[in-house]
């Protein structure tokens, strides 16, 4: 039985229909604001390869929504009439615990499945996908194939060497080389779906090339790299990759479109089709593929629950995804009144992120994320219809079913803190690593939210937060899940790691200071400087010199410096010690220029600690949930463990004291770092306990 908390939700009122902001590109306005804290819009825009696309070609509709970050501010709210009597505001009496309010979906089917394709001869008009039903994919001119689908240019009388798996479609060289047609492919295939009435949204997760539009039963339900005004044969438009990301993922984007309209479903017979558009680009590879896999979410709420980040002076920023668009608004307050809020913004999303600016430091504020009823409702259905057919609410909290019951829901969520002022002592969070394996990353997780201290003003994660950066579910099961109970108190520093770095997914779900892959911000007497090791890091980078640059700049009594690969390795493997040592040979003589005096790094499955070397100590923390790595004998002064485990920094004016914590609460160091004195002191002794498994 599903939760009855998701009932009061308004699901006949939530909007699909509207369209989204632009993708990447957060609408403007300003934030309402009670006494004297206010949500403030993000002045910057969302930096990722779709929202580059955008700010050159302009505006476009049906958009994913994955790709649009929904700027949560409203218009002030109107004063009050003097005479009017004392406004009453919520209490936690009114509240649902958000993690009470969190679902999942279901799979309808898989990536790899089999797909009919053709490469059309002429125009098929523009109404071919809206015309399209299962007994068409019977007759001639279609192809059947399993996904993935991958192009290939060859020559008369070559044939492409496809690996295993892969369906190949075959291009004309001479026509990639001149940027000549065939540009379009139509892909569709068939499902079928138990209790359609039930479902809420579908979300599709899609890896293609170029650009693609996709139709659900013959209704336009999402587009992206593709002009909206773009004809037959037309092909995608063209995206340049930003500077500070690497690459564009091998050729293929992975894109998450959630909260589709769920209009027209029925339980046999649905047709899904979908356009890939070629790139104009000669070079492009691969210049065609398609995989894609569908889910169906048959329940309102959170896919991820509200997460706190980007921690500042007087605020911080709050985030959350719904399973279908809703409009949200964060409330906060003190003596359990939520006596302040965000206004209700124009904006319809899944992806939420709102900005609290003016809170006094040192004062933990509850606050409660309201989940409210977008308009217009859904295409096609009446303000009291869900889809196909709407049911009394009583009925769907028994049967889990979504309800047109009216209201917004007031999700208890957790407490917002501004950064510390500077001069005031406090502790913060490392670790990193985390992909891979949910459950020692909720171990992990577990034991830090278990302390018996202050309440850390943030956590970095050094990065790897994921196995695969461009799986959507993988973010919520090996990420977002686990930290759930941290983040909703606890501000999250990402660091970007190998495996974040295969997909601009990173960019979606964070908002970061800057370009958002290298970045820095004040805590108390602390300046973190927070690197991309897989975003052009060389003597000579544009983020080289940037860390220069601020480094010169910062009069931090602290500065640390935080990128996943570490700059010295405690590693049995030579091949790991070898790229620390080339990482440090770049980097070194800049840190010690700025005078940097912790590196926290991860990359290296284990907890690590030099000596110091040029003024700072570099700390590995790796130990967060992946497959643990074999470590060599440490020297003095150095500390070198196979453990799953995390790390916690005291920060005062004087010193930084460092420890690392395994799961099961034992030292495996502890050190300290003086201001006056040459920064190693090794209190604590590499711990001999050995680590679980690493399944």
């Amino acid at each position: 039985m599903r939760n009855r908390f998701l009932v009061p939700l308004l699901v006949a009122g939530l909007c699909t229909a509207c369209p989204p902001p632009r993708s990447g590109v957060p609408r403007e306005s300003d934030a309402s604001q009670g006494q004297d804290a206010q949500g403030a819009a993000r002045s910057e825009p969302n930096r990722t390869l779709q929202g580059a696309a955008d700010a050159a070609g302009g505006p476009s509709p049906l958009e994913p929504r994955a790709e649009t970050r929904g700027s949560d501010a409203g218009a002030p709210e109107p004063e009050a009439d003097a005479g009017a009597e004392a406004p009453s505001f919520p209490t936690l009496a009114a509240t649902t615990p958000a993690s009470d309010l969190r679902v999942d979906g279901a799979e309808v089917f898989p990536s790899g499945s089999a797909w009919r394709w053709r490469l059309p001869a002429r125009d098929p008009g523009p109404s071919w996908a809206a015309n399209l039903d299962a007994a068409d994919l019977d007759r001639a001119g279609w192809t059947s194939g399993a996904a993935p689908f991958r192009g290939y240019a060859v020559r008369p009388g070559e044939h492409p060497d496809a690996p295993a798996g892969v369906t190949p479609l075959e291009l004309p060289a001479d026509a990639v080389e001149e940027a000549q047609g065939p540009f379009v492919w139509q892909f569709a295939r068939t499902f079928d779906l138990e209790s359609p009435e039930s479902v809420v949204a579908l979300l599709a997760e899609v890896s293609f090339s170029g650009g693609v539009v996709a139709w659900l039963n013959g209704d336009e339900v999402f587009r992206s790299n593709v002009d909206p005004e773009a004809g037959f044969d037309d092909p995608a438009v063209s995206v340049e990759t930003p500077r500070w990301i690497r690459a564009t993922h091998h050729g293929i984007f992975h894109r998450a479109f959630p909260g589709l309209a769920p209009v027209r479903l029925r339980a046999t017979g649905n047709v899904l089709a979908v356009e890939v558009h070629r790139s104009p680009e000669t070079d492009a590879e691969p210049p065609v593929y398609l995989d894609l896999r569908l889910s169906a979410h048959r329940a309102v709420g959170f896919v991820k629950t509200p997460y706190l980040m980007d921690p500042r002076a007087d605020g911080v920023t709050v985030a959350w995804e719904t399973s279908i668009p809703t409009a949200g608004a964060v409330l906060f307050g003190s003596a359990g009144v939520f006596d302040r809020r965000t206004a209700h913004p124009a904006v319809c999303a899944t992806h939420h992120e709102v900005r609290i600016d003016g809170l006094s430091p040192g004062i933990a504020y509850p606050y409660a994320v309201e989940l409210a009823a977008c308009a217009p409702p859904w295409p096609g259905a009446a303000d009291d219809e869900v889809a196909a057919g709407a049911v009394d609410a009583g009925d769907a909290a028994e049967a889990g079913e979504g309800s047109p019951a009216r209201g917004p829901v007031l999700a208890l969520s957790g407490t917002l803190r501004a950064a510390p002022a500077p001069g005031t002592p406090f502790s913060f969070l490392a670790y990193g690593d985390s992909r891979s394996n949910p459950r020692k990353h909720s171990a992990v997780v577990a034991a830090m939210t278990s302390l018996e201290e202050t309440l850390p003003a943030f956590v970095i994660n050094t990065g790897d937060l994921t196995r695969y950066g461009d799986d959507y579910d993988a973010w919520n099961e090996e990420f977002f899940g686990p930290t759930a109970p941290l983040l909703a108190d606890v501000p999250i520093v990402p660091v970007f790691g190998n495996h974040d770095s295969l997909d601009e997914s990173w960019y979606e779900w964070f908002a970061l200071p800057g370009n958002e892959s290298w970045y820095s911000f004040r805590a108390g007497d602390v300046e973190v400087f927070v690197l991309s090791a897989y975003a052009r890091l060389n003597v000579r980078s544009e983020q080289t010199e940037w860390l220069a640059a601020a480094l010169a700049a910062s009069d931090a009594p602290w500065k640390i410096v935080s990128v996943h690969q570490p700059l010295r390795s405690c590693a049995l493997s030579r091949e790991r010690r070898h790229s620390a040592d080339s990482l440090s040979d770049i980097l070194t003589p800049v840190l010690a220029a700025g005078g940097v005096r912790l590196v926290l790094s991860g990359h290296d499955h284990l907890s690590g600690r030099s000596r110091d070397h040029d003024g700072f100590v570099a700390v590995t923390t790796g130990g967060g949930g992946a497959g643990l790595y074999d470590v060599r004998v440490t020297g003095e002064d150095e500390s070198c463990a196979k453990a799953y485990h995390f790390c916690i920094v005291d920060v005062t004016l004087p010193s930084l004291r460092v420890r690392a914590i395994d799961t099961e609460g034992t030292l495996l160091d502890d050190f300290s770092i003086s201001r006056e004195q040459p920064p190693a002191s090794g209190d604590g002794a590499p711990s001999d306990a050995q680590a679980d498994d690493t399944n």
